[in-house]
């Protein structure tokens, strides 16, 4: 069907034109963490699946306001040793996000267009991670069970510190993100319909988590605020189809 609508005429997005948006994809991200200046080994690639659905309107000729909704899920599994410390772990983390987005249109061929894209969110993510870790030195009841900050440590028994415990973490996490979609491409064949295909973003975020204390397992364990700084640029793929009314 898409073939032989390449034969009919152009449709333009002029403005006044508005078109219902759905989008899905599937990232994955490698990524490196870096301990008293030395890479750590064993961080598997993150898989991100995500859908977007969205609301697009044009204020002016081949220029469009919406807004994006979008949930997701993000999994992965580390692996990796500190001085003493070995630790395994897989965490879950599921987010929604929704914000305004900025799109320009810069025609290459007839029903075909550059598209990039700025867009605005807020987001909120629920990480969930648990994991086994180990060490080798004999830890003092004075001395605290972190392996950082952010990841509260409960040992399986005072008289096996030595061999290790269980990790748990339950967190919620507020930020704001700019990306940018510096290659998407648009494809409208007939009126009513458009497919998109975007290849690379490019994000910056900020996320925090204010401090508190939760209990686990009976155990209350400090949660210290958080902050986590982020810029990124990578090849994420992502589908969309657009319904013009």
């Amino acid at each position: 069907m898409l073939l032989c609508a390449v034969s009919l005429g152009a449709y333009a997005q002029q403005k006044g034109d508005m078109f219902a948006s759905l989008h899905g994809g599937v990232n994955t991200t490698s990524y490196g963490i870096y301990y008293d200046d030395k890479a750590l080994d064993g961080y598997d690639p993150q898989v991100d699946f995500f859908i977007a659905p969205g609301f697009h309107y044009f204020v002016a000729n081949r220029f469009r306001v919406g807004l994006d909704f979008t949930y997701g899920v993000q999994k992965n599994h580390v692996k990796y040793g500190v001085g003493p410390m070995y630790l395994s772990s897989d965490s879950k983390t599921k987010y929604w996000s929704l914000g305004p987005v900025f799109a320009g249109y810069v025609k290459l061929a007839e029903k075909f267009y550059y598209v990039p894209e700025l867009d605005l969110n807020y987001t909120r993510m629920k990480v969930s991670e648990d994991g086994l870790y180990s060490f080798s030195p004999q830890y003092s009841d004075s001395e605290p069970l972190f392996v950082s900050d952010s990841y509260p440590i409960l040992p399986l028994d005072d008289d096996l510190r030595e061999l290790g415990g269980y990790l748990f973490m339950d967190r919620s996490m507020d930020g704001l993100s700019f990306s940018v979609r510096l290659f998407q491409l648009e494809f409208r064949p007939v009126e009513h319909w458009g497919f998109a295909l975007n290849l690379i973003d490019l994000t910056f975020s900020h996320f925090f988590m204010k401090e508190k204390n939760k209990v686990i397992d009976g155990v209350n364990v400090h949660m210290p605020s958080m902050k986590n700084n982020g810029l990124t640029i990578g090849v994420n793929p992502a589908l969309g189809v657009h319904i013009y009314f």
